[in-house]
């Protein structure tokens, strides 16, 4: 299992809610798995891409919540989180 941040945050991943998961890690399929985004100060999350494609919610809109869980895994995923500047309302 692979997954990485863009520039302006980090992603980690959870093994069902208690157990770190590293980048490259392979957990046994089944299990739930939650990546979160956390962006730097500034930044918001853009969208999650799973093997280059960007995830969309079921609306077909851009996923950009700051939590992605998955069930069973299949190899040779690769997740990544993107981040941009925050938009701020005025």
């Amino acid at each position: 299992m692979n997954f990485s941040a863009g520039e302006g945050g980090a992603v980690s991943a959870m093994l069902d809610g208690t157990i770190p998961l590293r980048d490259g890690d392979h957990p046994g399929g089944g299990s739930v798995i939650t990546f979160t985004a956390t962006p730097d100060p500034g930044k918001m999350v853009e969208k999650w891409t799973v093997n280059g494609v960007d995830l969309t919610t079921d609306h077909g809109t851009l996923e950009v919540a700051r939590t992605y869980t998955i069930g069973a895994l299949s190899q040779g995923h690769n997740r990544r989180g993107r981040f941009s500047d925050e938009v701020t309302t005025l």
